[in-house]
């Protein structure tokens, strides 16, 4: 881990709340935080360390988990550019869970002071921010209420769409196109609550049926509209067909 110079204002992420304060505000920011680049398989902070502030991600692919029972590791997110890290422990004395790196990453930290300041001064970061945690749980309740009820295969599934949601396509103009991260099986079976044994054969079953490949860790995705429709019953994805009813303009 090595601490950088990375200013707010030339910050080329777009998604990044921070970008939604003011110039005055950027240069507060810019004057308390700190931008740490980290390696793959880095911890970013440790669950049940002291909450001293909140993670923003610059650029990079991170994992949020928890440890259970025998030390056996529960992804319950991932995180990509722009996204918030940390958050669950804000306001709280320790962090609930533990955050790592899936790749390269640069991550700024605000400290409490700093947040809550701005949450006082800026109703539309703290606006922006609100419908970030909303949204977050929206997910979080939905995943945890099907995991219950999908069959491994099925959480496998929807743990490969979930990590293309998140970090996308390494070359959208490529095919087969490549989820852009490279999750190891114990990861994929971290996401979808079932062991490295049962993801092998599943990735195996799934590349029988040409809609996966595998190549080393890398996973291309041969027919994703099959995929979204195996667990369509689930209402977490949604095939194109059905977006545009939704959404027809």
């Amino acid at each position: 881990m090595n601490i950088i110079n990375a200013p707010c204002e030339t910050c080329e992420s777009k998604n990044c709340f921070i970008q939604k304060l003011s110039h005055e505000q950027l240069s507060c920011v810019d004057s308390q935080k700190q931008t740490f680049s980290f390696f793959r398989n880095q911890n970013i902070f440790w669950e049940n360390a002291a909450v001293n502030g909140v993670y923003f991600i610059k650029t990079g692919k991170v994992k949020v988990f928890s440890m259970g029972i025998n030390d056996r590791e529960k992804i319950v997110r991932l995180a990509s550019d722009g996204h918030i890290i940390g958050h669950r422990g804000y306001g709280a004395e320790k962090y609930p869970v533990s955050a790592a790196t899936l790749d390269k990453s640069l991550v700024c930290f605000i400290d409490n002071a700093t947040l809550h300041e701005l949450f006082m001064n800026n109703p539309v970061f703290s606006y922006a921010m609100m419908m970030f945690y909303s949204q977050e749980l929206r997910k979080s309740e939905q995943r945890a209420k099907y995991n219950s009820q999908m069959s491994s295969r099925e959480r496998i599934i929807s743990a490969l769409l979930y990590a293309k949601e998140t970090f996308g396509y390494s070359d959208t103009e490529a095919f087969p196109p490549t989820i852009n991260v490279h999750l190891s099986r114990a990861e994929i079976a971290s996401l979808s609550d079932t062991t490295k044994e049962e993801v092998s054969r599943s990735l195996t079953v799934l590349e029988r049926d040409n809609l996966i490949m595998k190549t080393g860790r890398s996973i291309q995705i041969l027919n994703e509209k099959q995929l979204l429709h195996l667990i369509k019953d689930y209402g977490i994805y949604m095939v194109d067909e059905e977006k545009k009813q939704l959404n027809p303009l």
